[in-house]
């Protein structure tokens, strides 16, 4: 019952009633009401989210660019986290465990701290039901799931390897802050360590007090001699809404990307591995 109820409290506040009505005057007619469906609120409730989420993926609706679905029936779901979107209810994100990768003997080690972790395998449900695929077919979170420059909006930092780029053996890292909304694309994208550089690494600084968000690029201590070296910072400016920040480029350290595509990442990662040693 106590989950129940707080279920109850959540929908309350994601239903919209008609508006208050002046003296007089004949209420024509009530704001849309945003619904959510009734197997995406059981999600809430400790006792029947895994059969909700059972039918969710039977039901096999899907929105977005992909192909992927979720083959696997018989998913545990140990954490769900509620997404805010600037428009409308809420998205879904449900961090899920195999029950048959346990019956095929794959022993997942459980602890309270990586159940209560936004991290692992996860399932984006729409309001009504469907699911969202994960940008780029991202479904395993790795990194930072949470509002990290306080806007509202929960972001996931996470970087990527690719290598063998264009048939060759060059490599490069790109870090990327995607806000889990549906349809959006990323804040920031930034390619980084091509080729033979030097390994980087990347953090995110969340807001605390008055102190804006910031996401680093980071040359890490060299065998303990050397201090470490912030290689550069990009900053979120609430006015403007987005991350602002130096934007490197070939023969650099680093390079920001546009929010879509990979032509700019192949053009960093295509460097010559000497050129991208070199000093800004």
């Amino acid at each position: 019952m106590r989950s129940a109820r707080a279920c109850i409290t959540f929908l309350t506040s994601w239903t919209v009633l008609a508006a208050v009505v002046p003296t007089g005057l004949t209420a024509q007619q009530s704001a849309p009401v945003q619904e959510i469906a009734p197997d995406v609120q059981r999600l809430l409730w400790m006792d029947s989210r895994d059969a909700a989420l059972a039918r969710i993926v039977a039901r096999g609706a899907y929105r977005g660019p992909g192909t992927y679905t979720e083959d696997d029936k018989k998913l545990t779901v140990r954490n769900v986290v509620v997404c805010p979107q600037p428009v409308g209810p809420p998205l879904f994100a449900v961090f899920v465990t195999s029950r048959n990768l346990e019956e095929k003997g794959v022993r997942i080690i459980r602890s309270d701290a990586y159940n209560s972790r936004p991290i692992g395998h996860l399932i984006q449900v729409a309001a009504d039901a469907a699911i969202v695929r994960c940008p780029g077919g991202n479904n395993v979170v790795d990194g930072t799931f949470a509002d990290i420059n306080s806007d509202g909006v929960i972001e996931r930092v996470e970087s990527t390897s690719y290598t063998d780029i264009e048939d060759t053996e060059l490599k490069v890292h790109e870090v990327c802050v995607q806000p889990v909304v549906e349809g959006a694309l990323p804040s920031l994208r930034v390619a980084y360590s091509a080729g033979d550089a030097p390994a980087l690494t990347w953090r995110a600084v969340p807001t605390e007090g008055k102190a804006p968000s910031r996401v680093q690029l980071v040359q890490p201590p060299v065998h303990g001699l050397q201090r470490e070296r912030i290689v550069a910072t990009w900053t979120w400016n609430k006015e403007l809404r987005q991350w602002t920040g130096p934007g490197g480029g070939p023969g650099q350290e680093f390079m920001r990307l546009p929010p879509d595509g990979y032509a700019e990442l192949k053009e960093f990662a295509l460097q010559k591995p000497s050129d991208s040693r070199k000093d800004d």
